[in-house]
């Protein structure tokens, strides 16, 4: 891929580490060529086929044994929302018919690639939530004889519960509440180093949907509440599979919630690096206006920026981060953020402290489709390619103390 190099002859910054900077930016100047213009508008073109995608599912889903270097490259482009043929109807449960709720399952290591395996692995893994379960809610009710600091972690969980997609109307389910209010407390007691946190309620909202969605035609614009109703057992085991797949990407970003959070703080060296090598205007610009990174993007990092756009798109996202393993979440995760600052560089140098704080807090992104989501990924992709492979020129020894 050729990056257009600017000829322009701006004066060179006068000390080396700025000059490397500046170099870099002029070699690179990706955001002259993705956000050529100062107002972004939702795309109208479609990107990629859901009838193309769904067929390479099918091809991949047909096999006894499930191609894993296959679907992380398919599960990157999005999983489309699509029925099963009848016949996949015997994998795991009768009438299942999502292709993202079994490729997640799958790319997580909750459910091996070998079918055969399946369906003994998926029922082991149930009832060893259901015994953890039954430790906490006997009886569907919290023990007793719980240390006041674990009545304060539940009091605060029962608190951010119903807060958790407060425009959706799908969260407002008795059953759904109830399941988060367990597993997030039960994750609470299993992880003493972190504990719960606010935010990690967010988390959980991804693969509640995916999950309910193999029971429940959801239309995901206006997540009303389905007509058809699911039984308590279906509920209990979307819930128990949330649990297992949410430990999952919690283990790779643990350092997120533990005291003094250092993974939060060194993934926001690295945003603020990688934007003020991609343009070295807009980290001046913000740095003079006394923005600091901390001030917006702390909850980008934190809650995997499941707040910064609508559920179905955020879905997307965690395809994408999903299909990456261990990298998606912590790592790419990062340079999708620095991409999203970058996305509006022109509008933002335009700005003052308050303009500022007010655009990046609440980003307009509310109105974006999934070619906007898959293109923002692209220009992440592209961001990090660049830096993996001139590794010296991010070299955060800022991170170092």
């Amino acid at each position: 891929m050729k990056f257009w190099k600017s000829k322009s002859k701006e004066p060179k910054p006068k000390t080396s580490e700025t000059q490397d900077k500046f170099q870099l930016s002029q070699k690179f100047q990706l955001n002259s060529i993705y956000n050529s213009i100062e107002e972004y508008q939702p795309m109208k073109t479609k990107l990629i086929s859901d009838e193309f995608l769904e067929k390479q599912y099918d091809d991949l889903f047909s096999e006894e044994i499930i191609n894993l270097s296959k679907l992380r490259k398919l599960a990157w482009n999005g999983i489309p929302s699509s029925y099963f043929p009848s016949f996949y109807s015997f994998i795991l449960i009768k009438n299942y018919k999502e292709f993202r709720c079994f490729a997640w399952q799958i790319l997580l290591n909750y459910l091996p690639p070998n079918k055969s395996y399946q369906t003994v692995i998926l029922t082991k893994k149930r009832e060893e939530y259901h015994t953890l379960k039954n430790t906490y809610f006997p009886d569907g009710k919290l023990i007793k004889d719980l240390e006041e600091s674990e009545l304060k972690i539940m009091k605060i969980i029962g608190a951010d519960v119903p807060r958790t997609q407060p425009d959706l109307k799908l969260f407002h389910i008795k059953e759904i509440q109830e399941m988060m209010l367990h597993l997030l407390f039960i994750w609470n007691m299993r992880h003493p180093a972190s504990g719960y946190v606010q935010g990690i309620n967010d988390l959980t909202t991804p693969f509640i949907l995916a999950f309910l969605q193999q029971f429940l035609t959801i239309d995901i614009i206006t997540f009303d509440v389905p007509s058809k109703k699911v039984t308590q057992e279906i509920y209990d085991d979307i819930e128990a599979d949330t649990y297992w797949c949410l430990s999952k990407i919690l283990d790779y970003i643990l350092d997120n919630y533990t005291p003094s959070q250092p993974g939060i703080q060194k993934g926001l060296a690295k945003i603020k690096e990688i934007c003020k090598r991609m343009d070295f205007e807009l980290y001046e610009h913000l740095e003079k206006e006394g923005v600091d990174f901390f001030q917006f993007a702390f909850k980008w990092v934190y809650c995997l920026l499941i707040r910064e756009f609508p559920l179905r798109l955020g879905l997307i996202l965690f395809d994408a981060y999903i299909s990456l393993n261990n990298e998606g979440f912590m790592g790419f995760h990062i340079y999708v953020c620095s991409a999203l600052i970058l996305k509006w560089n022109k509008k933002l140098k335009k700005m003052n402290f308050n303009e500022l704080m007010l655009f990046l807090q609440s980003l307009p992104t509310k109105n974006w489709n999934e070619n906007d989501i898959r293109m923002l990924l692209g220009e992440a992709w592209v961001y990090q390619s660049i830096f993996d492979e001139t590794k010296g020129h991010l070299n955060l020894e800022t991170e170092k103390k």
